[in-house]
């Protein structure tokens, strides 16, 4: 048995004992997801000027509070309306056979003379606020803002035309609601040889998981023999929960027929 196809069996035993009991991913989530809306007391006036205080929190199975990822802090205008931009990030998360992490957003609306208004996020206002102790109503019905992020690009590879390979760069996402876009850029090191990845991804970066995004970029492979040409061609990534699967024709020219690249096909572990 080769070398590349023990690798392949080592890292398909891995898959498999990760499902099977649970390990470690990184996940893109939003800390808080993009929401707009309009404050109002509770016969209906705006109320302006407000603080509006969004505390991210990851949520335990029970409904429990775990711990505080992040907080926002904004203000409503003159007509009461507010807005929160997305914040994509990457976690930490344990993949289990029990669910993922969940992040909620917990929303705090103080004003002078008012009596402070919470909801808690993905669900309704309606269902963690006190109407009997509340002077004021928030709807969260409003078209989510754009959002922009930096996030880190980091994993590792078996195949690729590479035996064993590491990579990490990073990218800018740019956000509304649930999904993301933007340009990526990456390192490669391997056994074979160095090289890069640049193009653009596609993210949800909200919503429920699984955690699925989609690259396409431009990959260069330089082999560490001597005299070898390098070679480059397009390449198509898909990411899911932490997994890494790609597709890459790869020739020395640029303009090479099909006939004239290879197809080399990896699989990694890591975020894009």
């Amino acid at each position: 048995m080769t070398a590349a196809k023990q690798s392949g069996i080592l890292c398909l035993l891995g898959v498999l004992a990760c499902a099977s009991s649970g390990c470690l991913a990184l996940l893109a989530a939003p800390e808080p997801m993009g929401r707009s809306g309009r404050l109002t007391t509770a016969d209906g006036a705006s109320v302006a000027n407000a603080d509006v205080i969004v505390d991210s929190w990851t949520i335990g199975i029970t409904g429990a509070r775990l711990a505080r990822e992040h907080t926002y802090r904004t203000k409503t205008d003159d007509d009461g309306r507010w807005a929160v931009p997305t914040r994509a990030v990457v976690r930490v998360g344990i993949l289990a056979p029990d669910g993922l992490p969940v992040v909620a957003d917990e929303f705090t609306f103080h004003a002078a003379g008012q009596t402070d208004l919470h909801g808690l996020f993905p669900e309704r206002f309606e269902r963690h606020t006190e109407p009997e102790t509340s002077t004021m109503r928030a709807d969260g019905s409003g078209r989510a803002p754009f959002g922009g992020t930096p996030m880190l690009v980091s994993g590792g590879m078996v195949g690729a035309g590479q035996k064993v390979s590491a990579h990490a760069g990073g990218m800018v996402v740019v956000s509304r609601g649930g999904f993301g876009a933007g340009g990526r850029v990456a390192a490669e090191i391997g056994v074979n040889g160095a090289g890069g990845g640049a193009g653009i991804v596609l993210v949800p970066v909200g919503g429920s998981f699984p955690n699925l995004a989609v690259e396409l970029n431009a990959r260069y492979l330089r082999s560490w023999r001597s005299g070898a040409l390098a070679e480059s061609g397009p390449e198509v990534g898909f990411d899911l929960i932490g997994y890494r699967f790609t597709l890459a024709s790869l020739a020395p020219a640029i303009d090479a027929p099909p006939s004239g690249r290879r197809v080399v096909v990896g699989f990694g572990f890591g975020y894009f």
